[in-house]
């Protein structure tokens, strides 16, 4: 059941992306008013979303109450939109950007733990058990993997 829920949340995604990607480069002009000002404050709400988090993400305090704050959202409120809009939790949604953030970060042959510090993570440990759930690999196995690449191309 949850392999089947994971690759439906998967599939959903995948789709909402190409549906935001296709729609922001056609500049669908043939929608109803009502339709555009929905989606236009939807990708409002999403920018302003990200543009905090991208903001405040080294901070390890960051969460749903600061975000709904920032927002001027209740936490509730903001948990169900973003269930609705992203298909995950406004914690997920955070762990997954630091992910990213550190999976740059790690191309750079940094310190682990720094870099652990650095996207906002408190606990090495976590960290590492959250890019293994992740990447299928420790960040250590994902820096090293990395660096033969780049040497097999070079």
């Amino acid at each position: 059941r949850k392999q089947l829920q994971k690759r439906y949340l998967q599939q959903f995604n995948d789709d909402k992306k190409a549906e935001r990607k296709t729609s922001s480069q056609k500049n669908v002009a043939k929608l109803t008013k009502e339709t555009v000002e929905q989606s236009s404050l939807e990708d409002k709400f999403l920018h302003k979303l990200e543009a905090l988090i991208a903001k405040h993400y080294t901070e390890p305090e960051l969460d749903i109450s600061l975000l709904a704050k920032e927002l001027a959202v209740s936490e509730r409120q903001l948990q169900r939109k973003i269930k609705v809009m992203l298909g995950t939790t406004p914690n997920n949604f955070i762990k997954e950007f630091r992910l990213k953030k550190a999976q740059e970060l790690l191309l750079s042959g940094s310190q682990i733990g720094r870099i652990a510090l650095d996207v906002g993570f408190s606990s090495q440990t976590y960290f590492g058990r959250c890019f293994k759930e992740s990447y299928h690999c420790t960040p250590k196995q994902y820096q090293q993997k990395m660096a033969q690449e780049d040497s097999t191309h070079d």
